[in-house]
């Protein structure tokens, strides 16, 4: 009988590795990108809702790009409406705004270049760490692009690029600390391979002034040291041994938590926002007609429940102003200020507090705290006399139209707007018809009788002036224009109802 040699004790190459790497199924990387892309729907469908035309709305809201000042401060309403990072809100207890912006995009093409570069390096760090850990630090990124931006910059952002350089960072740390978890067709991408990534992109938003870059800074910090203080889950099985046990994937239970509660957080403000806006629809309704006092009575509850919207303060300061009370209103407006320094209604407001007191020169120093040089352009001027108008400051936008047109004789929207103004403001003592009827039919033949609205404007100036027929042969050009817009259809209902009325 032959016997055998003893089989001899196995012992690995040193080129072989002790452990095999785990390789984690990809999951939260694509949950993400749903949600991205879910947000962004929402919040189109909501822009197109919120804008006065809604196709306008839909359309600022895809491209991200704004065209008049009157649209920059739309979109920023919008923007923080829906959660974007803002410091001085933050300042003011609203905490939702650490996450929200991480699902926020400003345009189709923001949400697609991060959705590309999230499924590039979101992939290759969630088969490392496990959608667990990846969600931890994803979430973790986030939160330190926003405080960081939210700290130093003074702008409003938004955007999931805080994240995917959390991500950049996990893989440098993961790749210089625990390259043994990393498998091999994926090494190029960890440690040392992700600088160049990290490098020119820093230096692309430094150089970009559109790029929020304090946020991409924080979020690399932040997803460094997740990465740093939580690991990678062991290896996958000694070679030759056992198969080790599934690690717990519970700890994404913190990542959704916070997320959780910054999703609430944000509804609670949207709903709060929406029920402000019918009241202070209300008070405006009210400013608009010289019931001050009505205006503060319908404002107090709302200011005591939302003290920090600065929206109310610069409503109530304008009823204040009406009634004559200087004081009380520059207080509202200092303390609607420190809440948001770049509250262009406060601003405006506040120069028509001084312009009251006889102080043109500190009024001239608001908007120019506001716009620089660019003060001086007519249609800076303009748009500072709208937001007059919008806020019932009919006296001011006055002033503001009269320097626009000085600034720019030819300019059809600031003669249109005025006209529009002297057509229809409720208070008699800025109501002129005649006035109204010199600068619209300006504005109608500054533009060859080719722009709707205007011509709509130069209707009512008819109207007003008594000359109905008239303006319902006006209504029907710009109606030849734009059939379907109801609120052409409506002004041609209301001429020539008056028209019937005056025969009878």
């Amino acid at each position: 009988m032959t016997e055998l040699a003893p089989t001899p004790e196995y012992r690995p190459l040193e080129s072989e590795p002790l452990f095999r790497p785990r390789v984690f199924p990809i999951r939260a990387t694509y949950i993400l990108l749903a949600a991205n892309t879910a947000v962004f729907i929402l919040t189109s469908v909501l822009a197109a809702l919120e804008s006065p035309d809604t196709w306008q709305g839909l359309r600022l809201w895809l491209t991200g790009m704004v065209q008049s000042p009157e649209q920059a401060a739309f979109f920023q309403r919008l923007l923080l409406s829906f959660g974007a990072a803002y410091g001085p809100y933050l300042e003011q207890g609203e905490y939702f705004r650490l996450v929200m912006p991480m699902f926020l995009h400003i345009g189709l093409l923001h949400l697609l270049v991060n959705s590309f570069a999230l499924y590039l390096l979101g992939r290759i760090l969630e088969r490392v760490y496990g959608y667990g850990r990846y969600m931890l630090l994803y979430v973790g990124a986030g939160v330190a692009s926003s405080a960081l931006s939210m700290t130093i910059a003074p702008h409003v952002s938004a955007g999931a690029s805080g994240s995917i350089f959390g991500i950049a960072g996990g893989l440098l740390v993961v790749g210089l600390r625990h390259p043994q978890s990393v498998p091999l067709g994926l090494r190029r991408a960890f440690g040392r391979g992700i600088l160049p990534f990290i490098l020119i992109n820093l230096f692309l938003g430094w150089m970009l002034p559109m790029v929020d870059n304090w946020g991409h800074l924080g979020g690399l910090i932040g997803g460094a040291l997740v990465a740093y203080w939580v690991q990678p889950p062991a290896a996958g099985e000694p070679t030759g041994g056992p198969l080790a046990e599934e690690p717990s994937q519970g700890i994404v239970l913190i990542p959704l938590l916070i997320v959780a509660l910054g999703v609430s957080g944000e509804v609670r403000h949207f709903l709060g926002i929406r029920h402000s806006g019918e009241v202070l629809e209300r008070a405006d309704t009210l400013l608009g007609r010289g019931q001050f006092d009505k205006a503060l009575e319908e404002l107090e509850p709302l200011a005591q429940k939302q003290p920090h919207d600065e929206r109310i303060r610069v409503q109530q300061a304008v009823a204040h102003l009406g009634l004559g009370q200087l004081d009380e209103a520059q207080e509202l407006l200092d303390g609607a200020l420190e809440t948001n320094p770049d509250s262009l209604f406060a601003r405006v407001a506040l120069a028509a507090v001084h312009r009251k007191r006889g102080d043109s020169d500190s009024a001239e120093r608001q908007y120019r705290i506001l716009a620089g040089q660019e003060a001086e352009k007519g249609d800076v001027r303009r748009f500072f006399a709208d937001i007059g108008f919008q806020i019932k400051l009919h006296e001011e936008a006055i002033e503001q139209y009269r320097r626009a047109l000085i600034l720019n004789e030819n300019d059809a929207l600031a003669h249109n707007n005025l006209a529009w103004l002297y057509a229809t403001a409720e208070d008699p003592d800025f109501r002129r018809p005649q006035a109204a009827l010199e600068h619209a039919t300006l504005a109608v033949e500054l533009t060859r009788w080719q722009e709707a609205t205007l011509i709509d404007t130069l209707a009512e100036a008819l109207y007003v002036n008594g000359r109905h027929r008239e303006a319902i042969e006006t209504q029907q050009r710009a109606l030849q224009l734009e059939p379907g817009n109801q609120t052409f259809q409506d002004h041609m209902t209301r001429y020539r109802q008056a028209l019937t009325e005056r025969r009878l």
